[in-house]
């Protein structure tokens, strides 16, 4: 059997070629109108690990407090000394 030489067309009338083959594209003119998103902001504290509470983990029962070293951490710390002794 021998091969063809010649590629065969699938559309005979150059259906597969829209751009070449006198015709217009459809377009739709739409106004792009995006609504405005305000931001996010999780918090307004200073400090990111105690959240400008000062105690990091604090239970009052047993007296087991963990205090930040960020300012606010150090005035808790100091006051938490003067209620306690």
């Amino acid at each position: 059997m021998k091969p063809k030489t010649t590629q065969m067309q699938m559309f005979t009338q150059g259906e597969d070629l829209p751009l070449f083959s006198d015709t217009t594209q459809a377009a739709r003119a739409e106004r792009f109108d995006p609504q405005a998103v305000g931001g996010t902001q999780t918090t307004m504290a200073a400090c990111r690990f105690c959240l400008d509470t000062g105690t990091i983990r604090a239970t009052k029962g047993d007296q087991k407090l963990s205090f930040c070293n960020c300012p606010v951490g150090i005035k808790a710390v100091e006051h938490h000394l003067k209620v306690t002794f």
